[in-house]
């Protein structure tokens, strides 16, 4: 009788056709993402196959549990009577956890109830960072079990899920510029926060012949919003969840700390670099945390930066900037 049943399952499943999980999961995650303002998430298929696997788990045993093994990968549950329920409807339903939630708190403080139960699978599918999504729809026994993967991962604790339009970083104009047959330079970026910092980084990267960095939005997105977790928590640790992202930090509180000021100690850990080591014994101190900021921002394969700054209700800066790809990778050399 349970073969059976399996089988009766598993017809099921195949008269749901992928390409309306698809654009069903899609569509509905990207209503409510438009309404606070956050980019559309894109469909993986890859996320896709993980979410179809687990759910059809989840369908065989007639249980609702998360997957393990997830390497920066979302994942949010759902299940109900087959008859009554269909992927709009399950988005719906995460969706109205919104009631709860308080979008001017991080995670997990941005719940009304005090339990971030009610309020992490809207935040997942809102969560400004998160780029790509996957879903898989499986049925059993009249109950129909559905599982969104979600990459990068949202839901890290001490972020916002976005930022509220006060808190965005000024999007940077480029002057036009004449057609050139060799390779194209920086924009002209009339933002005095992003022109200095890239000329901390560059005439630096200059002296030893190194590539110029771009400048990166979304990078720059990221760092302004852990700056602004900075301000708000008065956290001087590493934001989580990056992923061959690289973070250099600074802070200090007074009017001569601004970006040249911050980007300058991380300059003046060249005193401790040794050229032509590879890392992290490139440090004439004996630590490479002497140097690290340094070898951040000079790592040769590193092409683009993107920083943030915000100020607390104490007065105190909080400077980030976020590289891609990462450097301070250990065996390898700097430049």
């Amino acid at each position: 009788m349970t073969k059976l049943l399996l089988i009766v399952a598993l017809s099921a499943l195949l008269t749901i056709s992928s390409a309306s999980v698809k654009t069903d999961s899609l569509d509905t995650h990207n209503k409510y993402r438009a309404e606070v303002g956050v980019a559309n998430l894109v469909w993986s298929s890859s996320l896709a196959e993980q979410a179809q696997a687990w759910a059809e788990t989840l369908a065989q045993n007639g249980e609702l549990s998360y997957s393990t093994g997830r390497d920066n990968v979302g994942e949010s549950l759902a299940y109900g009577s087959s008859r009554s329920n269909t992927v709009t409807s399950f988005v719906d339903a995460w969706a109205e956890e919104k009631e709860d939630f308080i979008e001017d708190e991080i995670y997990p403080a941005c719940t009304a109830t005090g339990d971030v139960e009610d309020v992490k699978h809207y935040t997942q599918m809102v969560w400004e960072l998160t780029e790509q999504v996957g879903c898989g729809l499986a049925i059993n026994s009249g109950k129909m079990y559905y599982v969104c993967n979600y990459y990068p991962a949202g839901n890290i604790n001490g972020q916002p899920a976005y930022l509220l339009d006060d808190e965005l970083p000024e999007t940077p104009t480029a002057e036009p510029t004449e057609p050139e047959t060799t390779e194209p330079e920086q924009p002209e970026y009339s933002d005095p926060f992003i022109v200095d910092s890239l000329e901390n980084h560059n005439k630096e990267r200059a002296i030893y012949g190194l590539p110029a960095l771009k400048w990166s939005t979304k990078l720059a997105n990221s760092a302004k919003a852990y700056s602004a977790v900075q301000a708000r928590t008065g956290t001087t640790s590493h934001s989580t969840g990056r992923v061959n992202v690289g973070e250099n930090l600074a802070w200090g509180k007074g009017k001569a700390v601004n970006v040249d000021f911050l980007a300058g100690m991380w300059l003046d850990e060249r005193k401790y670099f040794i050229k032509g080591k590879d890392f992290p014994n490139c440090s004439n101190s004996g630590s490479w945390h002497d140097v690290a900021h340094y070898t951040a921002l000079m790592w040769r394969k590193t092409t683009e930066v993107g920083c943030g700054m915000t100020q607390s209700s104490s007065g105190m800066n909080y400077y980030v900037c976020h590289y891609e790809p990462r450097g301070n990778t250990n065996g390898q050399p700097v430049f």
